[in-house]
C-alpha cells in the first residue's frame, strides 16, 4: 500500500508541472487568428503556406517551415486565368504587402489594417530593402480597396518586386491621411520563391 501511494505522489508531482506551465498560444495566420491551448503536447496549426508546430507546457517551442511569405491560387471564373496572390505580414501587425498576378497583370500594393487609417491620395512612398540605396515612388490609391491600399506605380513595381526578392528585410515609409510619416518592416524570409511565382504566371 505504502508503494502505491508513494507512485501516485511521484506521479502527481510529475504532472503538475505541466498543468502549471500550460500556456494560450496565439497564431496569427493572415487569413485568421487562431488560438491554442496545451499543457505539454504538440500543436500542429494549419496555414494558408505550411504548418508551425507549436509546443506548450515543459516542451521548448519550435517552429517548422519559416517562411514569412504566404501564397494562394485560384482560377479566374471568367478568364479561366489562374491568379496567384502572395503577402506577407509587417513585423508589427499593421499592415500586409501583396505581390499579385491578377488577369495577367502583376501588381505590388501595401494595405493598412489599422483602424481609422486611410490611404486616400497618391503617396511619396520610401521603399528600402537592407542597406541598399532607398527608391521613392508615387504609390497611388484605389476604391476597390476601400482607401486601405496602395499601389506601386507602373514604372517600377517589377523593379520594386525584384528587389524584395534578393533581401533579408524590406521597410516602407509612408504618411496616412492626417497621421505622422509611419516605417513598416516586413521579413522577406521565402519572397524569392513566392515572388518568382507571381511574376512567371503574368509571363505566360
Amino acid at each position: 500500500m505504502k508503494a502505491i501511494v508513494t507512485a501516485l505522489i511521484v506521479t502527481a508531482l510529475y504532472f503538475v508541472p505541466f498543468v502549471a506551465a500550460a500556456q494560450t498560444v496565439t497564431i496569427n495566420t493572415g487569413g485568421r487568428t487562431v488560438t491554442v491551448k496545451g499543457g505539454g503536447q504538440g500543436v500542429t496549426v494549419n496555414t494558408w503556406n505550411g504548418a508551425v508546430n507549436v509546443r506548450t507546457g515543459r516542451a521548448p517551442r519550435r517552429q517548422v517551415n519559416r517562411n514569412a511569405w504566404h501564397t494562394t491560387t485560384e482560377r479566374d471564373g471568367i478568364t479561366g486565368q489562374r491568379n496567384v496572390i502572395t503577402y506577407a505580414i509587417a513585423t508589427g501587425g499593421d499592415a500586409v504587402l501583396y505581390g499579385r498576378c491578377n488577369r495577367g497583370q502583376t501588381d505590388l500594393f501595401l494595405m493598412t489594417f489599422v483602424r481609422g487609417e486611410k490611404l486616400t491620395t497618391n503617396l511619396a512612398v520610401e521603399f528600402k530593402v537592407d542597406d541598399r540605396p532607398t527608391w521613392v515612388g508615387q504609390f497611388h490609391p484605389t476604391a476597390a480597396e476601400e482607401r486601405r491600399a496602395i499601389f506601386a506605380p507602373e514604372g517600377l513595381k517589377i523593379a520594386f518586386i525584384r528587389q524584395l526578392m534578393t533581401g533579408q528585410t524590406a521597410a516602407i515609409g509612408y504618411k496616412p491621411d492626417g497621421r505622422i510619416r509611419k516605417v513598416v518592416t516586413f521579413d522577406l524570409t521565402g519572397s524569392h520563391a513566392a515572388l518568382e511565382r507571381v511574376l512567371n504566371e503574368c509571363d505566360r
